[in-house]
């Protein structure tokens, strides 16, 4: 009986163990998966439009000109963070042909799901494809047909784009072209590969936000 207990208690030891290197690790992907500006290592990537490369890029507002880090809105509070992703995103594109890139990495050739969160502050409108927006996904125009709900920069409402896409394997190129001055204001671009063994990567400009402020 005595070596029967011992057996038991032994394997409800090492099952125990078993499910705290479990959670431990849960948690570790947790962690990481929680680093602002995306995830690294994991078929799913979150792109922030403040941490892309802004330094070039002519948005021009609509009573002056706005361009480069400036076209970062929001200062990341609370509140903010409760609207908008990380409490920032890119605005003041009332430049014709404004571009926004988004680059990454896969480390092999996929399927993936683009999730683009948009909004507007000009009118509620359709966002059509060679119309007033464009997007290429490594050179390649991307059809679609949105509606979008006029919001103000201050309060902006984002909503959820989807296009289905196809990666190449090494570096990939999202491009947001505003071909019209609609007012476009662009939150995040997210990435979920369709193959789950796929690792997606990115190099966030996390200090974009520091630069602006300080005019660096």
């Amino acid at each position: 009986m005595k070596t029967k207990r011992i057996i038991s208690l032994a394997l409800v030891a090492v099952m125990l163990v078993s499910v705290m290197s479990f959670t431990g690790c849960d948690l570790l992907d947790q962690l990481l998966g929680s680093i602002p500006g995306g995830t690294t290592g994991k078929n799913t990537l979150k792109m922030e439009a403040e941490y892309t490369y802004l330094d070039d890029v002519d948005g021009a507002g609509l009573s002056d000109g706005t361009a480069g880090l400036a076209m970062i809105y929001g200062n990341g509070t609370d509140a903010q963070k409760e609207m908008w992703s990380n409490g920032y995103y890119v605005g003041y594109m009332y430049n014709y042909n404004t571009l926004i890139t988004f680059e990454f990495n896969s480390s092999a050739a996929t399927t993936a799901t683009l999730t683009f969160r948009l909004a507007c502050e000009q009118n509620d409108l359709v966002l059509q494809s060679g119309e007033n927006l464009d997007i290429l996904v490594n050179g390649e125009a991307q059809y679609f047909q949105w509606n979008i709900t006029k919001s103000e920069m201050s309060e902006a409402m984002f909503y959820d784009y989807k296009l289905t896409v196809d990666l190449v394997e090494g570096a990939n190129k999202i491009e947001i072209d505003v071909l019209k001055a609609i007012g476009s204001l662009i939150d995040y671009v997210n990435v979920v590969a369709s193959d789950s063994s796929v690792e997606l990567s990115w190099e966030p400009r996390e200090d974009n936000p520091y630069r602006r402020d300080n005019e660096v």
